[in-house]
């Protein structure tokens, strides 16, 4: 599996005047961000779209501004069920069945998952 091409971009720094709530945000604690070469390139053919031949005043900064209110919690889900590894999946599930089972070990959770394994299948 080929690892996506990133780009640097810049951390987006917005000014106090454009929204009070950023007022509480450390904004030198904000890590540089890294995007994808797709990314840049959406972003590019969008700026290209919204200032056509008129003065460059819509930024990347700006567009990824609007994006981002536009993600709902659905997205977020899908989104880290994407990420999610195998390793992820199985202590999310032994996180699960501790609540149920509270003095269970990891050898327990273990054997309750075999149980339901067919061994002529099992590769």
């Amino acid at each position: 599996m080929n690892a996506p091409n990133l780009k640097p971009a810049e951390t987006i720094l917005m000014s106090k005047s454009k929204s009070s709530t950023m007022d509480k945000v450390d904004t030198s604690k904000m890590p540089t961000m890294r995007i994808y070469e797709s990314t840049a390139a959406t972003l590019e053919k969008l700026s290209v779209q919204i200032n056509g031949t008129g003065p460059k005043r819509v930024q990347w900064k700006d567009i990824v501004e609007v994006a981002v209110t536009k993600v709902s919690p659905s997205d977020l889900k899908k989104l880290r069920e994407e990420k999610l590894t195998a390793t992820d999946r199985f202590e999310e599930m032994f996180r699960a069945f501790k609540l149920k089972n509270a003095e269970a070990s990891r050898e327990q959770f273990l054997s309750e998952l075999m149980k339901n394994v067919d061994p002529k299948n099992f590769q």
